[in-house]
């Protein structure tokens, strides 16, 4: 699923935990999880009982906020 943004570029309206990981510069799994349930990322959605995708704007805003105001906004 794509969305078009403001230069023409298609971006993914969806993200997969291995899609997160490496736009969060490669972290674990295990992390990511970890920065869910301290909820310093969206919940994501279950496509299927088996797959779970982030949805790419709430993730870059939840990211864009904590680089405004640190943790204390990232929630």
């Amino acid at each position: 699923l794509m969305s078009k943004e403001n230069q023409g570029v298609l971006e993914p309206l969806l993200m997969s935990y291995d899609d997160v990981q490496i736009y969060l510069g490669k972290i674990s799994r295990s992390t990511v999880e970890r920065m869910v349930g301290r909820k310093e990322l969206p919940q994501p959605v279950a496509l299927s009982p088996r797959r779970k995708m982030f949805i790419t704007r709430d993730v870059k805003n939840m990211i864009s906020s904590r680089i405004k105001g640190g943790k204390k906004n990232a929630k």
